[in-house]
């Protein structure tokens, strides 16, 4: 759902390598100020998903909300008869 290539009429099933998708848009904020919005490409929703990072102290980026990621996806056609 989030490797490029992936979309719910094949379940989501992907190769390698795995390409993961992500863009900003004018109100992502500031890299500058350490803080910042990323949207990852999901092939399972309307829209992509927002995901905000926060800079630390030593530099690392690392996540503060991915809520939205967690957030269902369209489910793939049943190949189980039962």
């Amino acid at each position: 759902m989030y490797i490029k290539g992936s979309k719910p009429e094949i379940s989501y099933a992907v190769k390698l390598p795995y390409i993961y998708e992500f863009s900003s848009n004018r109100y992502s904020g500031d890299k500058a100020a350490g803080q910042f919005k990323v949207f990852a490409a999901c092939s399972g929703a309307s829209s992509p998903r927002p995901m905000s990072l926060k800079r630390n102290n030593r530099g690392i980026w690392k996540l503060t909300n991915w809520s939205s990621v967690l957030v269902g996806i369209a489910k793939p056609p049943i190949d189980d008869d039962l």
